[in-house]
């Protein structure tokens, strides 16, 4: 739990594409997520886009709960400095494995 000027944050480090199936510790194959979206992304409810932008499933949109990813969608992710971006490699494959469109 990290403490801000905002309160309390439950955030957790996601791997983009697991480490058991060939991703790397690298932090470049991270994001800094809350729990329940780094459970919701590990399970493909939502995804970024080549533009890293948050695309969410259609699962999410015709939901009547999952209101916290609702509100995510099409969001651009925000990057330390500006520089340390996830690797648009990962990006893809876990658009293409992971995510439930």
């Amino acid at each position: 739990v990290i403490e801000s000027t905002y309160g309390l944050f439950n955030l957790d480090a996601a791997h983009i594409v697991p480490v058991e199936l060939g991703g790397s510790d690298d932090i470049r194959n991270g994001l800094l997520l809350s729990k329940d979206l780094h459970w919701a992304f590990d399970i493909g409810l939502f995804s970024i886009s080549s533009k890293c932008e948050i695309i969410i499933s259609r699962h999410v949109k015709f939901s009547t709960n999952c209101e916290q990813i609702k509100r995510i969608e099409g969001r651009q992710l925000e990057f330390v400095r500006g520089k340390l971006r996830p690797h648009l490699d990962a990006i893809d494959w876990h658009r293409q494995n992971r995510f439930i469109g």
